[in-house]
């Protein structure tokens, strides 16, 4: 079976948990809305492919009832908080494995499986989306959620975020996974073989607030890799911190999250 490959990127840890509480803040309403407009029933059986800490995946069996969900993720740590949640709310029939995505394989069959904001770190996502497909019953249906870096957007233009947005999208090629990935899961769900297709597109927006300094804290959070990779000097990425944090610090400016990209497909009957 071809090898699938995890980009891994060196992020500075108080950047990188400023940018993973800002992104979970902004992205979880428009999950929550996604997965709620789904067909999930009480009694079904459900996968979150890379469940993080477990958030999704609590929603997921709320829905559900008395029907089980299996959360999977790469990180040990990150499984380890997701069974906290659990056993402190006393859910029951909801079950978290450590398991490397890149070596899962289907072993049982799911009504659905939900991913959200991990194919954006994979090379080869297509292969995980037709496992992801083989793992379906007949007429399960599988709902995917991701970014499109290009679209990662300030008003009114800036060179300071223009450069970032290059700069970040630089470091996912290198990498070998695709910035656009949001935009092209349409293509890849018609390529597996995907039925009734759906796609809808998010994009929150930002005017004040913490929120608002999501550029410059992504931006610190990789400056070590750019470096490191000769994509920008020490000195370029300081004076671009300077002026991203002056842009968005003014009242008058504002910023859109990359476009989140929601598609859900069915498996033939």
């Amino acid at each position: 079976m071809e090898e699938m490959n995890v980009t891994t990127t060196m992020i500075g840890n108080a950047a990188r948990r400023k940018r993973q509480q800002i992104m979970s803040k902004n992205l979880s309403p428009s999950t929550e809305a996604f997965v709620g407009d789904a067909s999930l029933r009480r009694g079904m059986n459900g996968l979150d492919l890379g469940c993080g800490t477990g958030e999704t995946t609590l929603l997921l069996k709320s829905m559900v009832g008395n029907g089980r969900i299996t959360g999977i993720d790469s990180r040990s740590t990150q499984i380890s908080i997701a069974k906290d949640k659990a056993q402190r709310n006393n859910v029951n029939r909801i079950e978290f494995q450590c398991i490397n995505i890149l070596e899962w394989r289907p072993r049982v069959s799911y009504d659905f499986v939900y991913s959200g904001f991990h194919f954006c770190l994979l090379k080869k996502p297509l292969l995980l989306l037709k496992q992801v497909y083989s793992t379906l019953k007949p007429g399960g249906f599988a709902m995917i959620e991701d970014l499109d870096f290009s679209q990662f957007h300030s008003f009114p233009n800036s060179f300071a975020f223009d450069r970032f947005v290059e700069l970040y999208m630089d470091v996912l090629t290198l990498q070998g996974a695709d910035p656009k990935i949001g935009n092209n899961l349409f293509p890849l769900f018609q390529e597996v073989g995907f039925d009734h297709i759906k796609v809808q597109k998010v994009r929150p927006t930002f005017l004040t607030g913490k929120d608002k300094y999501l550029a410059s804290f992504t931006l610190e959070s990789i400056a070590t890799i750019l470096v490191n990779e000769n994509l920008a000097m020490t000195t370029e990425i300081q004076a671009l911190l300077f002026e991203l944090r002056d842009f968005e610090s003014q009242s008058n400016t504002m910023i859109t999250l990359p476009g989140i990209y929601q598609v859900m497909g069915y498996k033939s009957s």
